[in-house]
């Protein structure tokens, strides 16, 4: 019967292909049972060397490459010891930003960033920067310092509500110390394991992995085999966001156990169909473990004439730095369509840059529903008249064809 023949011959091929899915799934990377202990033993070192830091102050200098288009093939094409290429690998069209980063961190929720260097701006091309960012506790303010030819002639600040710095460059430094939003640990143990058969060398170095699953997010870890178990290299995949390639590369001199600062660190940023974002490369100039910080490192506060956004209430408020400390509110008309330049410099002691296009500022009603409109009264008055003179034609209209009827 066909129905038999159909049955017999597809048989086979259910086998073959659950043979075939067994044999891939047995070609993953599996986790080992019974390593807890090493788990244990990998993130106490892990967890040690960063409870000792109080205090960090890192210096680098970073190279950021921004890809022309999106290359799904362009993480593959380098070895596993470096993301970063020469510039004659680069692909034709990409832009390479260098900028010069200054982070301090303390424990207790205190951050501070300082990020200058080059700027990619869709009307000016590549612009000089200089923007510090400062975080205590749960509120983050920033500073972008206005130039002749930066983004901005004059100075903006920000306040926000938030925990945790958003800045990539800092993400691995933030994994390192184990640090993340809220100050909650960044690596957990919870659920991870050691994969077998997956050791590999990274940079000279013998590492085997950890990894973790978490929802649709999965993280590895390439560490060293042995104590200290310093970390070589993290891969965060995701499908609903941004993903991570992260490699640390340490100086041969350095102790080999405590908190140590790589001297060079490359991050690879992809979508979730690994499709190439961002390439950076850290080279470490100063690295100081357990510095002593002056309390005003981790305070910031706008200068005289700076367009102050705080974020915080609804709707955002605008104000601007006056010469006695305070903030005087704006409206519409003093900060919209760029008319904040001229606001900003009719304020004594305000530092403003160049000269940008301003729109005049419509000035705000006062008096009345029509004063400070174009036409002001008198554009009123033409339309009462309008008004007048069509129920007039109306009524005539009416009052003809009446008469017509009685005729």
């Amino acid at each position: 019967m066909p129905g038999t023949l159909h049955r017999r011959t597809s048989a086979p091929r259910l086998a073959f292909s659950a043979l075939g899915w067994l044999v891939a799934l047995a070609c993953l990377p599996q986790p080992v049972r019974g390593t807890e202990h090493l788990v244990n033993a990998v993130f106490d070192a892990w967890e040690a060397n960063a409870a000792a830091v109080e205090t960090l102050h890192v210096v680098f200098q970073a190279e950021d490459v921004r890809p022309a288009g999106l290359l799904p093939a362009h993480l593959g094409r380098f070895p596993n010891q470096h993301l970063f290429p020469s510039t004659a690998d680069l692909p034709e069209g990409d832009i390479v930003l260098r900028t010069q980063i200054d982070y301090s961190f303390a424990r207790g929720g205190r951050e501070r960033l300082r990020r200058w260097g080059d700027c990619p701006t869709s009307q000016k091309g590549i612009v000089p920067y200089d923007v510090t960012y400062v975080r205590r506790g749960s509120e983050v303010r920033d500073l972008s310092s206005g130039s002749a030819v930066g983004p901005l002639p004059y100075d903006t600040f920000g306040i926000r509500e938030r925990s945790y710095l958003i800045e990539a460059h800092l993400l691995p430094l933030h994994l390192l110390l184990n640090v993340a939003a809220g100050d909650r640990p960044y690596l957990e143990r919870d659920g991870v394991s050691v994969l077998a058969d997956f050791h590999r060398e990274i940079n000279g170095v013998p590492c085997m992995a950890l990894q973790r699953h978490v929802q649709e997010d999965t993280l590895t870890v390439w560490c060293d085999e042995r104590p200290p178990y310093r970390i070589h290299r993290v891969e965060m995949t995701s499908t609903r966001r941004l993903g991570h390639d992260m490699r640390f590369v340490y100086a041969e001199q350095e102790p080999s156990s405590g908190f140590v600062v790589p001297w060079l660190i490359e991050v690879a940023a992809f979508s979730p169909s690994r499709q190439l974002q961002s390439l950076c490369r850290l080279t470490t100039i100063k690295a100081e473990v357990n510095p002593m910080f002056s309390d005003d490192v981790f305070e910031l506060e706008p200068p005289v004439g700076a367009l102050v956004t705080d974020f915080r209430p609804t709707p955002v408020e605008f104000k601007v730095r006056m010469p006695d400390g305070r903030d005087r509110p704006l409206a519409r008309h003093e900060h919209a369509n760029g008319a904040f330049l001229r606001t900003s410099a009719a304020i004594p002691g305000s530092k403003v840059f160049g000269q940008f296009p301003v729109q005049e500022p419509t000035p705000p009603a006062e008096e009345g529903a029509w004063k400070g409109r174009p036409g002001g009264w008198s554009g009123f008055l033409l339309i009462v008249l309008n008004v007048l003179a069509g129920i007039t034609l109306l009524a005539y209209c009416v009052w003809s064809r009446r008469q017509i009827q009685r005729s």
